[in-house]
């Protein structure tokens, strides 16, 4: 099993108990800080690469922190 799906599987069981909001918030707020990091760091060590793609990524992630 490789390091992406054990994570998968992790917040899958998580969300099948029921958690609470706080929980919840904090677990997805994690996972798309994780994104928003892996995205910066593609950004960095690709510096010749169009951007604009990635900036949408970290867009998206954003959505909903802005709720």
């Amino acid at each position: 099993m490789c390091p992406g799906t054990l994570k998968i599987d992790y917040f899958y069981r998580k969300f099948l108990t029921m958690a609470n909001k706080r929980d919840l918030k904090k677990d997805i707020n994690y996972v798309l800080g994780d994104i928003i990091e892996a995205v910066y760091v593609w950004e960095l060590t690709n510096p010749d690469k169009d951007t604009k793609k990635s900036e949408k990524i970290i867009n998206d992630a954003m959505k909903p922190l802005e709720v």
